[in-house]
């Protein structure tokens, strides 16, 4: 743990009195999505919490996938500092990739932050979170997980206690399962979730809360083009039977928030966050269908380059030359880049990426070298997939054929804070404060720790990426309670030795993809 370097400060530790600060994380909410429902009053619950808070978008950090994204929200660090970039890592045995874990976290969350300073805490379900961190509280981790048994409480008893709590696990898919049992599944996970939540926020025993609830992703992923009368998935029969699947279950989550809010102390701070956006997915590309198709092959024989890895988050593709340790990477992601930018889609026009990005431009830290060479995110309606190399039908463009989701994350999520220390929000409704920019100036998902940690009193570990978002924040307060940015020992950790698995273990841990 970080060493105890913060003292309990503008709210009281120790517990008993109903916790002082909530963070409720929705899954891949977004506001183009749910702002028509909420002000058609649909979700009447989330509506009332958001006429009182501060509102905005919130921009996430690459890959955008929710192990990445939250991880950066929990520790305020980007990935090159924390490490944590995709839900596999490579093997350094050469084997197949391995699920990422949070023991290879290599920045303090702030539940320990706060756990060191003598504050009660409890954290449930948010991703990246196995193996559990020994807190002063309590703790139930998110996915990914090795197969077979897990323990993925803390203390390690709670498990007990938790009444076949349903985890998360990576190869999510609809080869396996009907539509109706994977939403069946979704709505049991939504449920085991709440009845925590409800029983932690009732009882009153913490300071602090990080609550997570994944299902509001899930459900988009994979029921999106059965609302959707425009995605080129859709089918009528299909979307008679699911096309109230994610309005329903994010009624659900409305209802539960309700619930959720009305068991919290009315002095108490509350940050309602997501991950990341989400949207529709149309048109794929197929990327060694069209790299087939270039001079790539041609260049490649001239020029020697060491493996590298292409990267959307749910897409690996690795690039090799002859020769490894060539000085010609730059060459090759000039190359690649340009290429990138100068592909357009012939029937729409549209160039498929949005933003491609070098490692060393997105991301600082002793961890950067663990990095992709190359993210890219897609242009909005757009997918890259990694093709079929030696397939001559398979075109580079072509509407999404995936038969496992037809939705994926976007880079805006959502942002909402209530707190007795914030100004009062502006009049209008939400529609209306969005189209005006909202209450922020800009906010990051690396943003949300310090913030949280300013409204507490604390002490900001310098080493943060992110800022305070103080320009929501009442001036007497912050007159009386300055960010204190200072040195937290232990906040950042050494990097970690050589890999140890034995063949079982290794086994355990292969990874399957996010999505197939």
């Amino acid at each position: 743990m970080a060493a105890a370097a913060l003292v309990c400060g503008a709210v009281s530790c120790g517990g008993g009195h109903g916790p002082q600060v909530v963070v409720i994380g929705l899954d891949g909410a977004d506001w183009h999505l749910i702002t028509p429902w909420i002000e058609s009053g649909e979700l009447p619950n989330l509506k009332a919490f958001l006429e009182q808070s501060a509102v905005g978008d919130l921009t996430t950090v690459y890959p955008i996938l929710s192990p990445v994204c939250w991880t950066s929200a929990v520790t305020g660090v980007n990935p090159g500092k924390h490490g944590i970039f995709d839900f596999q890592k490579e093997d350094p045995a050469g084997g197949e990739p391995l699920i990422e874990t949070a023991a290879n976290r290599r920045a303090q969350p702030i539940w320990v932050l706060l756990s060191d300073a003598g504050y009660r805490v409890g954290v449930m379900n948010v991703p990246m979170t196995y193996p559990p961190d020994p807190v002063r509280g309590k703790m139930i981790s998110g996915f990914p997980f090795p197969s077979g048994d897990v323990n993925f409480t803390y203390p390690p008893e709670l498990q007990e206690h938790l009444d076949n709590f349903p985890l998360d696990f990576l190869g999510l898919t609809l080869r396996n399962r009907t539509p109706d049992q994977m939403y069946a599944d979704f709505l049991k996970g939504q449920e085991a979730r709440r009845k925590v939540a409800l029983d932690w926020l009732r009882k009153g025993h913490d300071d602090f809360l990080w609550l997570v609830f994944t299902g509001t992703d899930k459900v988009q992923h994979f029921f999106w083009k059965d609302m959707d009368p425009n995605h080129p998935s859709h089918d009528p029969a299909s979307a008679a039977l699911y096309g109230d699947n994610i309005l329903n279950l994010w009624k659900r989550q409305d209802a539960i928030l309700g619930e959720m809010l009305a068991a919290i102390p009315p002095s108490a701070t509350v940050l309602l966050l997501s991950d990341h956006g989400f949207d529709a997915i149309y048109r794929q590309v197929n990327m060694a269908n069209w790299l087939a198709k270039t001079d790539l092959g041609t260049w490649l024989q001239n020029h020697a380059i060491p493996p590298m890895l292409v990267t959307n988050g749910l897409m690996h593709y690795i690039l090799k030359g002859q020769l490894n340790g060539s000085s010609d990477r730059e060459a090759f992601l000039d190359k690649l880049i340009a290429m990138c930018r100068d592909l357009r889609d012939p029937v729409t026009g549209t160039p498929p990426f949005e933003s491609l990005f070098r490692r060393e431009d997105i991301y600082s830290g002793r961890m950067v070298e663990k990095a992709p060479d190359l993210v890219f995110q897609e242009s909005p309606k757009y997918y890259v997939t990694r093709g079929v190399p030696d397939s001559t039908d398979l075109p580079v463009f072509q509407d999404v054929w995936t038969t496992s989701f037809s939705a994926h994350h976007r880079p805006q999520g959502i942002l909402a804070i209530r707190s007795p220390a914030l100004r009062p929000p502006e009049g209008g409704d939400l529609a209306q404060r969005l189209a005006a920019g909202g209450d922020f100036h800009d906010a990051q998902i690396l943003d949300v720790t310090p913030t949280l940690l300013a409204l507490m009193g604390e002490v900001i570990p310098k080493e943060m990426d992110g800022r305070v978002l103080d320009e929501v924040i009442r001036p007497d307060f912050l007159a009386k309670h300055p960010p204190r940015i200072e040195d937290v020992e232990g906040f950042l950790l050494d990097r970690l030795p050589p890999s140890t698995l034995t063949p079982e273990e290794r086994e355990r841990m292969k990874a399957l993809p996010y999505i197939n």
